[in-house]
């Protein structure tokens, strides 16, 4: 095993913060870089379109937008590398989990995951769930070692891919 798989390396430069809606304009450029490579492993997605006014749609719709930010010198003083997000369903769900290529294996949507699966355990949650593509190469596996199961994998007439549904169960709030 490769020391970069125990010790991720992250910039220390890093903050994970809630998003604003002045954010939009950088999560949408996230998302469209971040889900180009699913759909060049052949999973349509509309994230690799989606533009700011949208992003800006689903900061104010219910739930709760993350994002990892790094801070940068010059006339960009942030800058968004990875989202997350998490809606406050019967069950709360996340979606959206998205980190630029440059910055993947760094531990970022591991950290990300970590503090929707807070924020829902803080809420009193006791469950988490997600929905990923069924046949992914390394997503049920990565979801996997983070403690999801399947739970279910609905039809997805629409689609050329499945779908499974998985869960977490979240302990007590954590510090």
């Amino acid at each position: 095993m490769r020391l970069e798989r125990l010790c991720p390396v992250v910039s220390l430069d890093l903050q994970i913060r809630r998003a604003v809606a002045d954010d939009a304009t950088d999560i949408a450029r996230c998302y469209r870089r971040a889900y180009a490579t699913a759909t060049e492993r052949g999973y349509r997605t509309r994230l690799t379109d989606v533009d700011a006014e949208t992003v800006a749609d689903w900061l104010e719709a219910d739930g709760a937008t993350l994002v990892a930010v790094e801070a940068g010198v010059g006339p960009e003083a942030e800058s968004v590398v990875g989202t997350i997000r998490l809606l406050e369903d019967a069950t709360p769900t996340v979606e959206r989990l998205a980190v630029v290529p440059e910055r993947r294996q760094e531990g970022i949507a591991a950290q990300l995951l970590e503090r929707a699966e807070r924020l829902a355990s803080d809420r009193g949650e006791h469950r988490l769930r997600l929905a990923t593509f069924d046949e992914h190469p390394f997503l049920l596996e990565w979801y996997a070692r983070r403690g999801y199961r399947t739970v279910d994998c609905p039809d997805k007439p629409a689609v050329a891919y499945g779908i499974v549904l998985l869960e977490k169960c979240l302990g007590p709030a954590q510090a």
